[in-house]
């Protein structure tokens, strides 16, 4: 991987342009897409309706004054009644007004909603003696700003109970700002997740974690300006931008579907649904309400089935399977509400919803099947489906966040796999080398230029970015190459409906123009005393250089004095095992040591010698073989290149 190839006195020259005449075009057909109804403002009313308050201004701040989410700033530029700009697909534009409705709502009685804190929402319920949270936002920020909020309009209430959806960071993140781990120790308070949430919670995107961050800042946008040629919207809500993120264990486990509870006495009725938009996740209904809880898989846009930052590949099969059994089981329903959108009123409303978010994946996994069972690939098939006019017309089933064509590579690959079945891309050169030898087969960078240039004046924008990417990385100090690449990739992201394939394009651009990059992931100790030990052994197996490691046998004893647990950890082959309630009376090494200094040594960056003096933790034996195994371990900085070779 290259550093920045631009010179520093160039970087402030270079920023976003103005909408070319064919994105513009594009952009206003949309507003004649026959899907679409833009007479419909059902949403706009329940989007609005039950408002009570919001802060004003509603801007959110950590510890050291720092802003961590700033309504505001959308809220300056995303109002009703202005016109939808060039840069911005008008069906986002949209979405990303109705995403700016913030503030205390009141859903039913004794039930309410505060949107627009975050990029998800939290829900509170009135119990005989106290408030019954759902959910509980990313950040400790802002979840206790949310609070803060209830407690200035409805009343302050001890919190009985909490219960969050699934296990997802926008959704647990925020829980210090609403209990305290004393609360849960005097048993004041109780914390309901689905079965496996804090493994999934504590595990998901560990051991590609860095790939995945790196990744994220395209999907979400981070580091781009918010405005009408930046970000506007998130798709599920506003992109929050940092904060404090925090964990508290469940008290008690949700374990099977139809398993109810009494919280507070609000009789819960639960649902599960793993391995659907998150590894462990529930909805809930609530009969005395009549209201369902449909979590975070049933949403008022298309959702990912494999976000742009990377994921396990979700189950479309399984999760149109999920709703159907909402449909089933919770057929009263006149109420029904998730953790990222406004609720829906009325049965045949909550039912339409259900039923078509339903038939909405159902359709894609068996249509993409159809298709590659008819010999079609991924990128084909991709290219070829689209909805039904029936299920396309619904605006809840616009790609404002997933996208239909991510969603059809993502089935495919869940059944397929990468390979398409062609032998003639089994085995591709790399990027780099097939870049230099196809730009050479071209006629050289000036022909591929030229002849970019003409395609991007007739507005080729897709060809544009494939054929410069391929001069990009062939010679990225070419900067005529890598502005017009950024140019592509800017009108490209003003022309989509999905926020994020438009933040993807638009950083993208943004990164080759300036050369610069999110910057370097700077984990913390908060980050790593959450993982369970075996996961922070995994993370050490998959940090570990092979290649440097060949030849090489070292075995080494742990025993951790706060968990009252031992392992023995082996490197031989370049590889690194871990076998728990074991030692070996003839290994290199052994550490005695709690879980924080464990931290602190191998991934922190202690220096060795200071941990050897410090006495914490306790070495004894060969201390040169734990030195030499440190040192084959890679340090994840996240802060590789993209665009850029």
């Amino acid at each position: 991987m290259q550093d920045s190839f631009l010179p520093e006195e160039n970087i402030a020259q270079e920023g976003p342009k103005e909408a070319t005449e064919w994105t513009a075009k594009a952009n206003r057909a949309v507003l004649f897409d026959s899907h679409l109804n833009w007479a419909d403002k059902k949403d706009f009313e329940n989007a609005q309706w039950g408002f009570i308050a919001r802060h004003c201004p509603l801007t959110i701040t950590n510890a050291k004054g720092r802003v961590v989410f700033d309504m505001e700033a959308y809220t300056a530029f995303v109002k009703a009644g202005v016109p939808v700009p060039d840069t911005v697909n008008p069906s986002l534009w949209r979405q990303a007004q109705l995403n700016t409705f913030a503030g205390l709502f009141k859903i039913s009685d004794r039930m309410y909603q505060v949107r627009g804190y975050d990029l998800a929402c939290i829900a509170v319920i009135e119990g005989d003696t106290g408030y019954i949270v759902i959910d509980a936002l990313t950040t400790v920020e802002g979840s206790k700003k949310a609070i803060d909020l209830i407690y200035e309009h409805l009343g302050r209430k001890p919190i009985r109970g909490l219960v969050i959806t699934h296990s997802h960071a926008d959704h647990f993140g925020g829980v210090n700002g609403i209990v305290t781990t004393d609360d849960i120790k005097g048993g004041k308070v109780k914390i309901v997740a689905p079965a496996g949430f804090t493994k999934a919670a504590l595990s998901e995107n560990i051991l590609a974690g860095p790939a995945m961050k790196r990744r994220a800042a395209y999907q979400f946008g981070f580091g781009l300006p918010i405005g009408p040629k930046g970000m506007v919207d998130s798709g599920l809500g506003k992109a929050i931008w940092g904060g404090t993120v925090s964990f508290i264990p469940p008290t008690d486990e949700v374990v099977e579907t139809g398993q109810k509870m009494i919280i507070d006495g609000v009789e819960f009725i639960f649902q599960m649904s793993p391995e659907t938009e998150a590894p462990a996740e529930m909805e809930f209904y609530l009969p005395q309400f009549k209201t369902l809880c449909v979590a975070e898989n049933v949403n008022r846009t298309v959702h990912n089935l494999c976000p742009l930052r990377g994921a396990l590949t979700r189950d479309a099969k399984a999760w149109a399977g999920y709703i159907n059994q909402m449909l089933e089981l919770f057929p009263e329903a006149e109420i029904a509400f998730g953790l990222h959108f406004w609720p829906i009123r009325g049965k045949e409303e909550v039912h339409n919803w259900l039923k078509k978010q339903r038939d909405m994946y159902k359709y894609l996994h068996d249509q993409t099947l159809r298709l590659a069972n008819l010999g079609y690939t991924g990128a084909e098939i991709a290219q070829m489906i689209q909805l039904p006019p029936s299920l396309a017309s619904e605006w809840f089933n616009r790609d404002f966040y997933g996208a239909i064509r991510n969603n059809v590579r993502a089935i495919y690959t869940r059944y397929l796999g990468w390979y398409d079945g062609n032998p003639a891309n089994l085995d591709p050169l790399p990027p780099e080398e097939t870049a230099k030898r196809l730009v050479e087969y071209m006629g050289g960078a000036d022909n591929v230029l030229a002849r970019a240039r003409n395609s991007f004046d007739a507005g080729e924008y897709r060809w544009v970015a494939q054929l410069l990417n391929l001069l990009v990385f062939t010679d990225p100090k070419n900067m005529a190459a890598r502005k017009l690449e950024a140019d592509a990739l800017e009108q490209l992201g003003y022309q989509q409906e999905s926020s994020t394939w438009r933040n993807a394009y638009l950083l993208g651009a943004q990164e080759l123009r300036t050369g610069k990059n999110i910057g370097r992931i700077h984990r913390t100790f908060e980050f790593f005393v959450g993982i369970p030990e075996s996961d922070l052994f995994e993370l050490l197996a998959v940090s570990l250089d092979g290649p440097k490691a060949n030849g090489k046998r070292i075995y080494i004893n742990i025993i951790f004095t706060d968990l009252r647990t031992k392992y023995l950890l082996t490197l031989e082959n370049s590889v690194l095992n871990y076998f728990k309630d074991r030692q070996d009376l003839q290994a290199d090494v052994t550490v005695v040591t709690d879980k924080p200094s464990f931290i602190n040594l191998f991934f922190l960056g202690s220096p060795f010698a200071g941990v050897l003096q410090s006495g914490r933790p306790t070495i004894t034996g060969r201390t040169e073989f734990l030195a030499e195994l440190m040192g084959l371990f890679d340090v994840f900085t996240g802060d590789f290149n993209i665009t850029l070779p």
